[in-house]
C-alpha cells in the first residue's frame, strides 16, 4: 500500500502545489496583492485541513469500530441461535444488542456532524476564493492597475484553485487514513 500512497502523493499533491505556484506566479505578475490574498486563502485552507483531518480519521475509525461491534453481535447471535435459545438470557441478549447499536449511532452521528462541518467549511472556503480574488481584480481595475484579461485570468485561477480545494483535501484524507 506504500505504492499507492506514494503514486496519490504524486499525482495530487505534487499537482496540486505545481497549480498553485503557478498560480502565485502568475498572480504576483498581475499584482502582488493578489497574490498576498492567494497566499492568505492557502495558509487558511491548510488550517482548515489540519484542523478538520485528523478529527474526522478519529470519528471515522470510532464509527467503523462500533459498526464491527454490532456485525459481531448480530453474528454471534445468528450462527450460536440454538445454544442462545437454550442458554441465552433474553434481557441480556436484548441489552447487548441495544448497546452496540446506541454505540455505533452515536459514533455514526458524531462523524456525520463532524463530516458536515467539514464539508461546509470546504465549500465556504473553496467559494470565498473566487469572490475575494475577482472582488479585488475588479478594484485594480476600477483604478486603471488591471487589465479586463488580468480579471479573466483572476477568475480563471480562483476557480480552477476553487474546484481542487474538495479534491485536494478528500485524497489528503485518504492518505492520512493509510
Amino acid at each position: 500500500s506504500i505504492t499507492d500512497i506514494v503514486i496519490e502523493l504524486m499525482h495530487t499533491v505534487l499537482f496540486a502545489l505545481a497549480s498553485v505556484v503557478g498560480s502565485v506566479v502568475l498572480m504576483l505578475t498581475i499584482d502582488g496583492r493578489t497574490a498576498l490574498l492567494l497566499l492568505g486563502w492557502i495558509v487558511g485552507y491548510a488550517f482548515l485541513l489540519r484542523y478538520f483531518i485528523p478529527r474526522v480519521r478519529q470519528a471515522s475509525k470510532k464509527r467503523a469500530g462500533a459498526r464491527a461491534m454490532v456485525t459481531g453481535q448480530i453474528v454471534d447471535t445468528v450462527t450460536n441461535v440454538k445454544t442462545v435459545k437454550l442458554f441465552g438470557h433474553t434481557d441480556h441478549e436484548d441489552a447487548a444488542a441495544t448497546d452496540a447499536m446506541d454505540e455505533y449511532r452515536s459514533a455514526a452521528l458524531s462523524f456525520g456532524t463532524l463530516s458536515t462541518g467539514f464539508r461546509f467549511a470546504l465549500m465556504t472556503t473553496a467559494g470565498l476564493l473566487p469572490v475575494v480574488l475577482v472582488l479585488s481584480g475588479v478594484a485594480l481595475w476600477q483604478n486603471g492597475q488591471a487589465s479586463a484579461g488580468d480579471i479573466a485570468a483572476i477568475g480563471a485561477i480562483s476557480m480552477r484553485i476553487s474546484q481542487m480545494t474538495g479534491w485536494v483535501s478528500f485524497t489528503l484524507m485518504g492518505i492520512y487514513a493509510n
